[in-house]
Protein backbone atom coordinates (compact mmCIF):
# COMPACT_ATOMS: atom_id res chain seq x y z
CA UNK A 1 0.00 0.00 0.00
CA UNK A 2 1.59 3.39 -1.00
CA UNK A 3 2.71 5.65 1.85
CA UNK A 4 2.54 9.27 1.93
CA UNK A 5 6.02 11.15 2.74
CA UNK A 6 4.56 12.47 6.13
CA UNK A 7 4.45 8.38 7.19
CA UNK A 8 8.38 7.68 6.47
CA UNK A 9 9.39 11.14 8.32
CA UNK A 10 6.62 10.87 11.37
CA UNK A 11 7.71 7.92 13.57
CA UNK A 12 4.00 8.18 15.06
CA UNK A 13 2.67 8.06 11.72
CA UNK A 14 4.79 5.30 10.88
CA UNK A 15 4.06 3.42 14.06
CA UNK A 16 0.25 3.36 13.48
CA UNK A 17 0.85 2.17 9.37
CA UNK A 18 2.91 -0.64 10.56
CA UNK A 19 0.42 -1.67 13.15
CA UNK A 20 -2.10 -1.48 10.87
CA UNK A 21 -0.26 -3.37 8.52
CA UNK A 22 0.37 -6.17 11.30
CA UNK A 23 -3.40 -6.10 12.03
CA UNK A 24 -3.58 -7.43 8.11
CA UNK A 25 -1.14 -9.78 8.21
CA UNK A 26 1.05 -8.48 5.76
CA UNK A 27 3.61 -10.36 4.37
CA UNK A 28 7.22 -9.78 6.78
CA UNK A 29 8.49 -8.43 2.99
CA UNK A 30 6.39 -5.73 3.28
CA UNK A 31 6.68 -4.93 7.08
CA UNK A 32 10.03 -5.17 7.87
CA UNK A 33 11.35 -2.29 5.43
CA UNK A 34 8.76 -0.10 7.43
CA UNK A 35 10.20 -1.66 10.77
CA UNK A 36 13.63 -0.45 9.95
CA UNK A 37 12.78 2.83 8.86
CA UNK A 38 10.81 3.66 12.25
CA UNK A 39 14.02 2.04 13.95
CA UNK A 40 15.76 4.87 12.14
CA UNK A 41 14.03 7.69 12.64
CA UNK A 42 12.38 7.39 16.31
CA UNK A 43 14.30 8.44 19.41
CA UNK A 44 16.20 6.41 20.78
CA UNK A 45 14.88 4.97 24.26
CA UNK A 46 11.49 6.07 22.54
CA UNK A 47 8.46 3.87 22.70
CA UNK A 48 8.31 3.77 18.89
CA UNK A 49 11.95 2.99 18.74
CA UNK A 50 11.36 0.09 21.50
CA UNK A 51 8.19 -0.97 19.34
CA UNK A 52 10.47 -1.24 16.19
CA UNK A 53 13.33 -3.42 17.69
CA UNK A 54 10.74 -6.06 19.39
CA UNK A 55 8.95 -6.56 16.86
CA UNK A 56 12.27 -6.69 14.07
CA UNK A 57 13.30 -9.16 16.85
CA UNK A 58 10.68 -11.27 17.20
CA UNK A 59 9.84 -11.36 12.79
CA UNK A 60 14.02 -11.69 12.18
CA UNK A 61 14.23 -14.56 14.96
CA UNK A 62 13.80 -17.55 12.78
CA UNK A 63 15.47 -16.10 9.43
CA UNK A 64 18.80 -14.41 10.79
CA UNK A 65 18.46 -14.85 14.69
CA UNK A 66 21.99 -12.60 14.86
CA UNK A 67 20.15 -9.70 13.72
CA UNK A 68 17.51 -10.15 15.95
CA UNK A 69 20.19 -10.47 18.64
CA UNK A 70 21.09 -6.81 17.88
CA UNK A 71 17.64 -5.25 17.97
CA UNK A 72 17.08 -7.62 21.43
CA UNK A 73 20.53 -6.09 23.28
CA UNK A 74 19.05 -2.73 22.24
CA UNK A 75 15.58 -3.91 24.43
CA UNK A 76 17.77 -5.48 27.23
CA UNK A 77 19.53 -2.09 27.58
CA UNK A 78 16.86 0.20 27.89
CA UNK A 79 14.78 -2.16 30.36
CA UNK A 80 17.31 -4.43 31.68
CA UNK A 81 14.52 -5.77 34.05
CA UNK A 82 12.06 -7.24 31.29
CA UNK A 83 11.85 -10.94 31.50
CA UNK A 84 10.53 -11.40 28.14
CA UNK A 85 12.90 -9.62 26.61
CA UNK A 86 16.22 -11.84 28.28
CA UNK A 87 14.04 -14.74 27.09
CA UNK A 88 13.74 -13.87 23.56
CA UNK A 89 17.48 -13.36 23.63
CA UNK A 90 17.85 -16.69 25.56
CA UNK A 91 16.25 -17.91 22.22
CA UNK A 92 18.18 -16.19 19.97
CA UNK A 93 21.42 -17.18 21.56
CA UNK A 94 20.06 -21.03 21.14
CA UNK A 95 19.20 -20.74 18.02
CA UNK A 96 22.83 -19.34 16.97
CA UNK A 97 24.46 -21.97 18.69
CA UNK A 98 26.01 -20.05 21.67
CA UNK A 99 24.30 -22.15 24.67
CA UNK A 100 26.36 -20.86 26.92
CA UNK A 101 25.04 -17.03 26.85
CA UNK A 102 21.11 -18.81 26.05
CA UNK A 103 21.64 -20.63 29.61
CA UNK A 104 22.93 -17.22 30.98
CA UNK A 105 20.03 -15.31 29.29
CA UNK A 106 17.15 -17.77 30.34
CA UNK A 107 18.47 -17.68 34.06
CA UNK A 108 18.19 -13.42 34.16
CA UNK A 109 14.40 -14.24 32.62
CA UNK A 110 14.38 -16.67 35.49
CA UNK A 111 15.70 -14.28 38.09
CA UNK A 112 13.15 -11.36 37.28
CA UNK A 113 10.12 -14.15 36.62
CA UNK A 114 10.94 -17.18 39.00
CA UNK A 115 7.09 -18.40 38.80
CA UNK A 116 7.32 -18.72 34.65
CA UNK A 117 7.79 -22.72 34.00
CA UNK A 118 8.87 -22.20 30.35
CA UNK A 119 11.80 -20.17 31.45
CA UNK A 120 12.63 -23.27 33.97
CA UNK A 121 11.81 -25.55 30.70
CA UNK A 122 14.25 -23.78 28.32
CA UNK A 123 17.17 -23.28 30.57
CA UNK A 124 16.88 -27.09 31.71
CA UNK A 125 16.68 -28.57 28.43
CA UNK A 126 19.46 -26.31 26.97
CA UNK A 127 21.47 -27.63 30.52
CA UNK A 128 20.56 -31.22 29.64
CA UNK A 129 20.90 -32.00 25.89
CA UNK A 130 22.80 -28.58 24.68
CA UNK A 131 25.50 -28.35 27.33
CA UNK A 132 25.59 -32.14 28.23
CA UNK A 133 24.92 -31.10 32.15
CA UNK A 134 21.62 -33.41 32.99
CA UNK A 135 22.82 -33.23 36.68
CA UNK A 136 22.79 -29.56 36.52
CA UNK A 137 19.58 -29.12 34.34
CA UNK A 138 17.14 -31.96 36.81
CA UNK A 139 16.24 -28.76 39.65
CA UNK A 140 14.81 -26.53 36.62
CA UNK A 141 12.96 -29.43 35.02
CA UNK A 142 11.84 -30.52 38.15
CA UNK A 143 10.34 -27.02 39.16
CA UNK A 144 9.24 -26.89 36.03
CA UNK A 145 7.24 -30.40 35.72
CA UNK A 146 5.38 -29.19 39.87
CA UNK A 147 3.98 -26.47 37.79
CA UNK A 148 2.95 -27.60 34.68
CA UNK A 149 2.54 -31.64 34.84
CA UNK A 150 0.06 -31.77 32.30
CA UNK A 151 2.50 -30.72 29.71
CA UNK A 152 4.34 -33.18 27.42
CA UNK A 153 7.17 -31.45 26.60
CA UNK A 154 8.34 -30.28 29.75
CA UNK A 155 7.42 -33.90 31.23
CA UNK A 156 9.32 -35.82 28.13
CA UNK A 157 12.33 -33.47 29.16
CA UNK A 158 12.47 -34.22 32.98
CA UNK A 159 12.26 -37.72 31.93
CA UNK A 160 14.79 -37.67 29.52
CA UNK A 161 17.60 -35.97 31.85
CA UNK A 162 16.77 -38.48 34.85
CA UNK A 163 17.02 -41.13 32.54
CA UNK A 164 20.69 -40.12 31.74
CA UNK A 165 21.25 -39.59 35.12
CA UNK A 166 20.59 -42.86 36.07
CA UNK A 167 17.59 -42.24 37.94
CA UNK A 168 15.00 -44.78 36.28
CA UNK A 169 12.47 -45.50 38.58
CA UNK A 170 11.41 -41.32 38.81
CA UNK A 171 11.67 -41.67 35.13
CA UNK A 172 9.10 -44.32 34.67
CA UNK A 173 7.18 -42.54 37.81
CA UNK A 174 7.17 -39.80 35.94
CA UNK A 175 6.56 -40.66 32.39
CA UNK A 176 4.21 -43.63 33.22
CA UNK A 177 0.84 -40.53 32.85
CA UNK A 178 2.05 -39.64 29.39
CA UNK A 179 2.22 -43.56 28.39
CA UNK A 180 -1.47 -44.07 30.25
CA UNK A 181 -2.89 -41.35 28.19
CA UNK A 182 -2.28 -43.42 25.20
CA UNK A 183 -1.92 -42.00 21.54
CA UNK A 184 0.66 -42.01 19.00
CA UNK A 185 3.51 -38.99 20.59
CA UNK A 186 6.56 -41.06 19.27
CA UNK A 187 9.02 -38.64 21.72
CA UNK A 188 6.53 -40.62 24.81
CA UNK A 189 6.96 -43.91 22.96
CA UNK A 190 10.72 -43.70 22.23
CA UNK A 191 11.31 -42.44 26.01
CA UNK A 192 9.49 -45.67 27.04
CA UNK A 193 11.21 -48.05 25.18
CA UNK A 194 14.69 -46.41 26.34
CA UNK A 195 13.53 -46.69 29.83
CA UNK A 196 12.38 -50.16 29.13
CA UNK A 197 15.64 -51.11 27.75
CA UNK A 198 17.84 -49.93 30.49
CA UNK A 199 15.57 -51.60 33.06
CA UNK A 200 16.25 -55.13 31.05
CA UNK A 201 12.25 -55.38 30.29
CA UNK A 202 11.41 -56.85 26.70
CA UNK A 203 11.01 -54.58 24.05
CA UNK A 204 10.85 -56.77 21.10
CA UNK A 205 7.13 -56.51 20.37
CA UNK A 206 7.25 -52.89 20.56
CA UNK A 207 9.74 -52.06 18.57
CA UNK A 208 9.54 -54.77 15.40
CA UNK A 209 7.00 -56.12 13.42
CA UNK A 210 3.96 -54.84 11.28
CA UNK A 211 2.73 -52.46 13.85
CA UNK A 212 6.09 -49.96 13.97
CA UNK A 213 6.49 -50.40 9.62
CA UNK A 214 2.73 -48.84 9.83
CA UNK A 215 3.76 -45.89 11.99
CA UNK A 216 6.90 -45.60 9.58
CA UNK A 217 4.56 -45.08 6.76
CA UNK A 218 2.30 -42.75 8.60
CA UNK A 219 5.44 -40.21 9.42
CA UNK A 220 6.86 -41.06 5.73
CA UNK A 221 2.75 -39.78 4.67
CA UNK A 222 2.78 -36.76 6.33
CA UNK A 223 5.85 -35.74 5.79
CA UNK A 224 5.44 -35.97 1.99
CA UNK A 225 2.29 -33.93 2.65
CA UNK A 226 4.02 -31.31 4.15
CA UNK A 227 6.17 -30.94 1.57
CA UNK A 228 3.77 -30.66 -1.01
CA UNK A 229 2.15 -27.60 1.39
CA UNK A 230 5.78 -26.08 1.51
CA UNK A 231 6.10 -26.41 -1.82
CA UNK A 232 9.41 -28.19 -1.12
CA UNK A 233 11.60 -28.99 -4.56
CA UNK A 234 11.35 -32.35 -5.49
CA UNK A 235 13.59 -35.05 -3.95
CA UNK A 236 13.23 -32.99 -0.39
CA UNK A 237 11.21 -35.35 1.23
CA UNK A 238 13.68 -37.85 1.52
CA UNK A 239 16.53 -35.28 3.65
CA UNK A 240 13.29 -34.39 5.87
CA UNK A 241 13.07 -38.11 6.65
CA UNK A 242 16.83 -38.43 7.38
CA UNK A 243 17.24 -35.07 9.33
CA UNK A 244 13.93 -36.29 11.44
CA UNK A 245 15.58 -39.72 12.29
CA UNK A 246 18.75 -37.43 13.41
CA UNK A 247 16.68 -35.23 15.13
CA UNK A 248 15.03 -38.12 17.31
CA UNK A 249 18.18 -39.81 18.00
CA UNK A 250 19.35 -36.90 19.59
CA UNK A 251 16.63 -35.88 21.63
CA UNK A 252 13.89 -36.99 23.53
CA UNK A 253 11.15 -34.04 23.22
CA UNK A 254 7.35 -34.18 23.03
CA UNK A 255 5.69 -33.86 19.99
CA UNK A 256 3.09 -35.88 17.79
CA UNK A 257 3.93 -37.22 14.42
CA UNK A 258 2.31 -33.94 12.53
CA UNK A 259 4.15 -31.93 14.12
CA UNK A 260 7.47 -33.49 13.94
CA UNK A 261 7.01 -34.19 10.23
CA UNK A 262 5.97 -30.45 9.60
CA UNK A 263 8.83 -29.09 11.47
CA UNK A 264 11.06 -31.17 9.27
CA UNK A 265 10.35 -30.08 6.43
CA UNK A 266 10.56 -26.33 7.53
CA UNK A 267 14.08 -26.63 8.39
CA UNK A 268 14.66 -28.59 5.28
CA UNK A 269 12.96 -25.13 3.33
CA UNK A 270 15.68 -23.11 6.09
CA UNK A 271 18.35 -25.18 5.04
CA UNK A 272 17.61 -24.40 1.17
CA UNK A 273 17.55 -20.78 2.10
CA UNK A 274 13.52 -20.17 1.99
CA UNK A 275 13.29 -16.12 2.62
CA UNK A 276 10.26 -16.78 5.00
CA UNK A 277 9.16 -20.57 6.23
CA UNK A 278 5.69 -21.03 5.14
CA UNK A 279 3.86 -22.10 8.65
CA UNK A 280 1.01 -21.12 7.89
CA UNK A 281 -0.04 -23.59 4.57
CA UNK A 282 2.30 -26.83 6.33
CA UNK A 283 -0.22 -26.14 9.61
CA UNK A 284 -3.28 -26.07 7.64
CA UNK A 285 -1.76 -29.21 5.76
CA UNK A 286 -1.49 -31.25 8.76
CA UNK A 287 -3.83 -29.87 11.05
CA UNK A 288 -1.85 -28.37 13.55
CA UNK A 289 -1.09 -25.06 15.33
CA UNK A 290 1.52 -22.48 13.89
CA UNK A 291 2.51 -22.13 17.15
CA UNK A 292 3.66 -25.75 17.92
CA UNK A 293 5.35 -25.97 14.67
CA UNK A 294 7.42 -22.49 15.52
CA UNK A 295 8.58 -23.97 18.46
CA UNK A 296 9.65 -27.54 16.89
CA UNK A 297 11.48 -25.92 14.14
CA UNK A 298 13.52 -23.82 17.07
CA UNK A 299 14.16 -27.24 18.79
CA UNK A 300 14.99 -28.52 15.77
CA UNK A 301 17.78 -26.52 14.73
CA UNK A 302 19.04 -25.97 18.06
CA UNK A 303 19.47 -29.78 18.91
CA UNK A 304 20.54 -30.72 15.42
CA UNK A 305 22.57 -26.87 15.19
CA UNK A 306 21.40 -26.53 11.86
CA UNK A 307 22.68 -23.47 9.67
CA UNK A 308 21.15 -22.22 6.37
CA UNK A 309 23.06 -24.28 3.61
CA UNK A 310 23.78 -26.85 6.24
CA UNK A 311 26.11 -29.66 4.12
CA UNK A 312 24.39 -31.93 6.19
CA UNK A 313 21.20 -31.47 4.69
CA UNK A 314 21.70 -29.26 1.88
CA UNK A 315 20.37 -30.31 -1.89
CA UNK A 316 24.24 -29.33 -3.29
CA UNK A 317 25.39 -32.29 -0.78
CA UNK A 318 22.72 -34.61 -2.17
CA UNK A 319 23.49 -33.82 -5.69
CA UNK A 320 27.33 -34.13 -4.90
CA UNK A 321 26.44 -37.72 -2.94
CA UNK A 322 24.14 -38.99 -5.87
CA UNK A 323 26.92 -38.17 -8.56
CA UNK A 324 29.63 -39.99 -6.58
CA UNK A 325 27.72 -43.48 -6.03
CA UNK A 326 26.70 -43.38 -9.17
Amino acid sequence: MPRSRDADQDPKVLRRNIERALRRDEAPADVLPMLERLQHIAVEGSEDRTFADRRLAEMLLESAPWRAALHIRRLVAAAPDDDATWALMGLAQALLGHYRYACASYRQALARAPGNPWYAHNLGHLLDVALDRPRDALAHLRRAHRDVADEPAITCSLVHALWRCGQLEEARTVLEPLVRRGGSDPDVTALALELARAEGQPTRRALGGPRRKAENKVVASLVGDAAEAAKLAPGRKATALRLLADYLREVRASGDSPVLAGASVLVVARVDGARALPYELVAAKLGVSVARLRARVRAMVSALRVAPGDRRYSARTERVTRTSRN
